[in-house]
């Protein structure tokens, strides 16, 4: 009994297949079980015998076995792998491994028929002749026998090798030519016409001939099956003999009947390439001038043709299921960057953010390099995003992208992608591309530098209207986006616009809730010995301003009046509600002197009468001093709350102290409501602190645990400025974004017998309150002026430190925030430590420093201007000098005349003042 040749490779195929370290192929001799093709490490004979002793698929513990049945239902013997422990069998492999066992199971019994045929065609062949000839004719017939067999045997061990198609079509026409015949062609069904064939391989032993067979018989897959011999042959599976009539059918043209004569075909057959019960295409052979194809031959040829269908089928199936291999690697990662991209992008409101993270996000997986395109507000293109694989690369980029939008031509690929809304796609950006699409030679020529060999412009679309785009760039070498890379692409552009959009829409929502904000929780005003701090933090989600508030104001008599209220809600409604409240609570406070209990209840009913529907806790608490109280060196504070959390105070002592507080009626619920006041006395020295629920309120603690967190930072903060105890506090009990709005007033009174001091910043009061005692120390400048700030340093090495701090502290009230540039702050700090480092050089005593700001643009058409001026009592003027390299001074007149506009000095008795003007 003869196998068939070439189970080895078989088993290595197999391998490949199923991606698996060992295969085994384990065929039945008749009496035992014997292994006729191996890759890898054995496998168990016991597991070998439950798959042919059951018939049946077995996959368990990292092994795979299936039978290999016969077309009588016999089990031949079983194909196996074992992958390891940890492997796991998909249903997918599970049927490759099954469509395996049939091919395997045709080779096989393909092998034995023709052992049996042969030994019975000699039988009867034997019969008739006499022994001698009987004799002759069984050793010819032997010989015939074993050459056919050996030849099918080394078409087994040729083609099972073969694991892609071009290499098995070769294989199959070394089998036949010139063994055989002399020609031979191969056409295969086309897998996306079944109807269909195409010409896959021709041999012929004329070179120049094999262009005529191509020509020729490539027609057969536009032929009627009643003409095509190879769509007769493949349509009813039985083989189609070539002889002159049909060759004269098969001619279209008198060109095709010149070019058959010319390849001096005498006879072939046709024959169906059948593996797995299916036509998979057709062989053709030939012989040329005398040559004739004998029976035997096309038995023989039958089962060649048997072998190479399934070798063809073999190749085929490995190459798809590599391409789908790679498909699904492909489709894999792709998901995976469209995950990273959505979570990524989602994860972030920030619009330069979101855009920096979108250029990286598709560098190296679609593109070498990238820029991210917006248009800003006046509608032009601007690249905001960029970035390269190459680190070294990247700066190279950034001089790109600062270059590309501004030189861009009307015709610029990112201009027709972002007035179109359609891709543009260039797969080869030559000196014809960047000349259309940029004005500027050097632009070009950067451009040139980076090596482009693709682009691709795909529009950042969200909600119908058009973001900017996204370029993608391929250097010289790396072939351009694939279809399916493209539809990658695409899809992140997509949601990318989509959070792009989003964070948009949060930054205009932002900028319009910081206006709502700077225009309802205004600045503090400073009297002489109280320094107020306030701090406002909006719930995480939400935008810049909520429901909480604080208010901080002096009463008509002077008084010092805080207010912290909190309107149910964190959303802008809720901030709407709010203004309205406070607004209410503002007026009513300061039209008459009242007690804070007689301010809510006015509150309530004119909510009320004014149908504002909201409800809203609040506490109002008034700090106001006697004559004697004065001279007693205290304050008094009296308070009333309408559902809102008591004062906290801090003691000049650093104890921490609540104030009892009783709960009262919120606004809005009742307007007839009774509520109640209290009084306590306040030495000076104290902090006070008022502050929203938010501070203190947790989903996972009780308010007493949160209140006693509060006590406990603020006795630990108790000795810092009150700035930094109020950042400090805020730190401490709210280490992430807070759940909930956060307002924060904090108070603290100073000693009145002395200088305000320099850690509280400038006195800013109303021009209402101001006090008339002040001095006018700057030539010229009314002492009433609002937007005057005065202070005295003393005569030591702290000074400019001092300056630079009291600086700081007057542009950063309201009126000079607004007015004066950031890029104009610098030279502001460094004219004033100049003036002051010139004066502490020559004065006696102590040093007074005014910062008087003036914006006359509305005026007279003027810039606006901040005029710094120091009075010292030291001898001498100031003299502008021309300092030597050597010399080490000299220097500060010549650095406040160049940063300043103009600058100048005045003398006033023992006293003079140096002064500077900048524009601002």
């Amino acid at each position: 009994m003869a196998t068939p040749g070439g189970l080895d490779s078989a088993a290595a195929l197999l391998a490949v297949l199923l991606g698996a370290p060992s295969a085994q192929i384990t065929l039945h001799t008749g009496e035992r079980l014997e292994v006729a093709g191996r890759s890898g490490a054995p496998i168990g004979a016991s597991r070998t015998d439950a798959v042919v002793g059951d018939g049946r698929v077995i996959a368990a513990d990292g092994y795979l076995g299936g039978p290999i049945r016969g077309t009588a239902g016999v089990v031949l013997g079983a194909a196996e792998v074992d992958g390891g422990a940890d492997r796991s069998w998909s249903e997918s492999e599970i049927d490759a491994l099954t469509h395996f066992c049939r091919a395997i199971a045709d080779q096989v019994e393909t092998a034995r028929g023709l052992d049996s045929r042969i030994a019975r065609l000699s039988e009867l062949q034997t019969a008739s002749l006499t022994a001698r000839e009987r004799a002759i004719a069984a050793d010819a017939e032997r010989q015939a026998a074993q050459e056919r067999f050996e030849l099918l045997a080394h078409a087994g061990a040729s083609l099972a090798p073969a694991l892609d198609l071009p290499t098995a079509l070769q294989a199959a026409l070394d089998l036949v030519v010139p063994r055989l015949v002399d020609c031979a062609i191969i056409h295969l069904i086309d897998p996306k016409d079944p109807l269909q064939m195409r010409l896959a391989a021709v041999r012929h032993p004329d070179p120049g001939a094999e262009e005529a067979v191509a020509r020729v018989f490539g027609t057969w897959r536009a032929m009627p099956a009643d003409v095509d011999g190879s769509g007769t042959s493949a349509g009813l599976g039985q083989p189609v003999t070539i002889d002159r009539d049909f060759l004269e059918r098969l001619s279209a043209t008198p060109q095709d009947l010149a070019d058959l004569e010319s390849l001096r075909m005498s006879a072939g057959v046709i024959v169906p390439l059948l593996a797995r019960g299916r036509i998979v295409g057709t062989l053709a052979l030939a012989a040329l001038d005398d040559r004739s194809i004998d029976t035997a031959d096309l038995t023989l040829i039958e089962q060649l043709a048997t072998r190479m269908a399934v070798a063809l089928d073999n190749a085929r199936l490995f190459a798809d299921a590599r391409v789908a291999r790679r498909t699904a690697e492909s489709a894999s990662a792709h998901m995976a960057l469209l995950s990273e991209a959505s979570q990524s992008l989602a994860s972030t409101l920030d619009v330069r953010e979101a855009v920096g993270r979108l250029a990286r996000l598709v560098v190296p997986a679609l593109a070498d390099w990238s820029m991210v395109t917006l248009l800003d507000d006046d509608g032009e293109p601007r690249d905001i995003g960029r970035w390269h694989r190459d680190p070294a690369m990247r700066p190279m980029v950034n001089a790109y992208a600062d270059v590309r939008a501004a030189s861009s031509t009307p015709h610029a690929p990112v201009r027709r992608v972002i007035s179109t809304g359609a891709p543009v796609i260039i797969p080869d950006v030559d000196d014809g591309v960047l000349l259309g699409a940029l004005a500027d030679p050097d632009a070009r020529e950067l451009a040139r530098s980076l090596n482009i060999g693709s682009s691709v412009e795909l529009p950042l679309v969200a909600r119908g209207r058009t973001l900017g785009a996204i370029t993608l760039l391929t250097d010289r070498g790396r072939p351009a986006l694939a279809p399916e890379e493209l539809a990658t692409a695409k899809e992140v552009a997509s949601r990318a616009a989509v959070a792009l959009d989003n964070a948009q829409t949060f930054a205009r929502q932002r900028r319009v809730a910081e206006e709502l904000q700077h225009s309802m929780l205004t600045q503090p005003p400073e009297p002489d010995h109280i320094q107020i701090a306030v701090r406002y933090l909006p719930a995480a989600p939400t935008v810049e301003v909520g429901g909480d508030w604080y208010d901080a104001f002096l009463d008509r008599d002077g008084n010092t009046v805080l207010v912290i209220g909190d309107v149910m809600g964190h959303d802008i409604a809720a901030a709407a509600a709010m203004g309205q409240i406070r607004s209410l609570v503002r007026g009513i406070a300061f039209d008459r002197h009242e007690s804070p209990s007689q301010v809510l209840a006015r509150v309530d009913e004119a909510m009320a009468g004014l149908a504002v529907g909201a409800l809203a806790t609040a506490l109002l608490a008034r700090i106001e001093q006697s004559e004697e109280d004065a001279a007693q060196g205290v304050r008094r504070i009296t308070w009333c709350s309408a559902g809102h959390p008591g004062p906290i105070l801090i003691t000049p002592d650093g104890a921490v102290q609540d104030l009892v507080t009783p709960a009262g009626m919120l606004l809005g619920v009742d307007p007839t409501a009774q509520r109640q006041d209290t009084q306590a006395v306040l030495p000076i020295g104290t902090t006070v602190a008022l502050f929203t629920d938010g501070l203190f309120e947790r989903r996972t603690m009780s308010l007493d645990d949160g209140l006693d967190l509060v006590r406990t930072a603020l006795g630990e903060l108790a000795d810092e400025p009150l700035d930094a105890l109020c950042d400090g506090l805020l730190t401490r009990m709210l280490p992430t974004a807070p759940e909930d709005d956060v307002a924060l007033v904090a108070v603290r009174l100073f000693d009145q017998s002395r200088a305000r001091p320099l850690d509280a910043g400038p006195r800013d009061v109303p021009p209402a309150f101001d006090d008339p005692d002040v001095p006018a120390l700057g030539a010229g400048e009314s002492a009433a002026d609002p937007q005057l700030s005065e202070a005295v340093f003393g005569p030591d090495d702290q000074a400019p430190a001092q300056c630079r701090r009291f600086l700081e502290a007057t542009l950063a009230r309201e009126f000079t925030r607004r007015l004066i540039a950031d890029s104009i702050r610098s030279d502001l700090e460094l004219v004033a430590t100049e003036l002051v480092t010139n004066a502490l050089r020559v004065a006696a005593s102590t040093i007074s420093v005014q910062v008087q700001c003036r914006d006359t643009s509305q005026e007279s058409g003027e810039a606006a201007w901040v005029r710094i001026a120091v009075t010292d009592d030291g001898p001498g003027l100031p003299e502008l000098n021309v300092a030597a390299l050597t010399d080490t001074h000299g220097r500060g007149l010549s650095i406040i005349a160049a940063l300043s506009t103009e600058w100048g000095f005045e003398q006033s008795g023992a006293t003079k003042t140096v002064w500077a003007r900048l524009a601002v």
